[in-house]
C-alpha cells in the first residue's frame, strides 16, 4: 500500500502528492489493491483526517481510541474494523500484490536474498518472480531457468515453486532446480515434486524428472551434485564447458562461453579451493589463456581445441 493512499483517500493530498500517487497507480497490480482498500474504506463511514507524517498518525490514532473515552464508540469501532479487515487483506495477500521480477542472461550468475532468509543462486538464463512480502500461509514464487535454492525451515508457511510443468513444494531443504530439463536434485532435507497428474518426494541424494506426464525419481549418480554448497568437485574426463558450468554453481561467476573449447576436457579434483587457484590449474593443463574481470570469466585463446 503506498503511504499517500490515506491522503488521496480523504481528500488532503496536494496536487504534487496526487501526481506521485497516480505514476504508482500505474504499475502493474496497484490499481486493484487501491480498490480494495477504497471499498474499506467507502464502508466505514467517518474516517480523521490523514497526518502528514506516520509516526504522528498513530500517536494520535492511539490518544484518540486508547488512552481516553471518546465521543463515539461506533466511530471507534469502525476504524478497528477497518484495521482489521486490512491486516486480514495483507495477510492474504490482497494488498500486497507488488513483485521484483529478477531476469539473468546466458552465462550470468547471481544469489538472490528472498526477505524469509532463503537464498537463490541462479545460473542464467533464467527468471524468478516474487512477491514484496509473502503471505500468512505460504511463501510463492515463480522461476524458469536453473538455480540452487536454500529454503529457510517454516513449518508452517509452505515454501511453493511454479514452474510452468512442473512444481516444487518445501518446507526447509536445498536443492537444483532445472525447468528446462524439468529435473530437481535434492542435497538437504525433502522436497514434493510435481506435475498436472504425478507427484513424488524425494529427500537427500536423490532426482526427480518429467518424462512425458510421468515424474521419475532415482538415485544421484553426479559426484559433484552437492558440490555447490560443498566446494568439492571430482571430474574425471569431464568437459570443459560441463565443469565451468559446475564451479559457476559454487562460485557465481558470470560466464562468457567459447566454442573453441569443445574438444577440451579435465580429470582432477578441488577441495575448497579459491577460485583463481582452480582457473590456474584448468587453464595449464588445456592450454588456455582467460581473462577474470568484473566477475566475469572470459576465455580468450586455447590449445585443445586442435586436438
Amino acid at each position: 500500500m503506498h503511504p499517500l493512499s490515506i491522503k488521496i483517500l480523504d481528500g488532503s493530498a496536494t496536487e504534487q502528492e496526487r501526481v506521485r500517487f497516480n505514476q504508482w497507480l500505474l504499475q502493474e497490480g496497484k490499481e486493484k489493491e487501491f480498490k480494495a482498500l477504497q471499498r474499506i474504506w467507502e464502508e466505514a463511514g467517518e474516517k480523521p483526517k490523514a497526518d502528514p507524517e506516520t509516526d504522528l498518525a498513530w500517536l494520535k490514532f492511539q490518544k484518540t481510541h486508547f488512552s481516553r473515552p471518546t465521543r463515539s464508540t461506533k466511530t471507534r469501532f469502525r476504524w478497528v474494523a477497518i484495521a482489521a479487515s486490512m491486516l486480514l487483506l495483507l495477510g492474504l495477500g490482497v494488498l500486497s500484490t507488488a513483485h521484483s521480477t529478477y531476469r539473468l542472461k546466458k552465462g550470468q550468475a547471481e544469489r538472490i536474498a528472498l526477505n524469509d532468509g532463503s537464498t537463490v543462486s541462479i545460473i542464467g538464463p533464467g527468471t524468478l518472480r516474487v512477491p514484496l512480502y509473502f503471505n500468512w500461509f505460504q511463501r510463492e514464487i515463480s522461476f524458469q531457468g536453473k538455480a540452487y535454492f536454500t529454503v529457510t525451515k517454516n513449518l508452517s508457511k509452505p515454501f511453493l515453486i511454479e514452474s510452468g510443468d512442473v512444481a516444487t513444494q518445501v518446507v526447509g531443504t536445498a536443492f537444483l532446480l532445472n525447468t528446462e530439463k524439468k529435473l530437481l536434485e535434492v542435497s538437504e532435507g525433502k522436497v514434493i515434486f510435481s506435475a498436472k497428474k504425478d507427484k513424488v518426494t524425494l529427500i537427500k541424494g536423490e532426482k526427480g524428472w518429467l518424462n512425458g506426464t510421468q515424474l521419475i525419481k532415482s538415485k544421484i549418480k553426479n559426484p559433484n551434485y552437492n558440490a555447490w554448497q560443498s566446494g568439492i568437485f571430482v571430474f574425471e574426463n569431464t568437459p570443459v564447458n560441463d565443469v565451468l558450468q559446475s564451479l559457476q554453481g559454487h562460485y557465481l561467476f558470470n560466464l562468457q562461453e567459447n566454442a573453441e573449447l569443445v574438444n577440451c576436457s579435465f580429470t582432477g579434483s578441488f577441495d575448497q579451493a579459491p577460485l583463481e587457484t582452480v582457473l590456474e590449474e584448468l587453464s595449464l593443463v588445456n592450454g588456455f589463456a582467460y581473462t577474470f574481470k568484473n566477475n566475469t570469466l572470459s576465455i580468450i585463446h586455447t590449445s585443445c581445441s586442435k586436438k
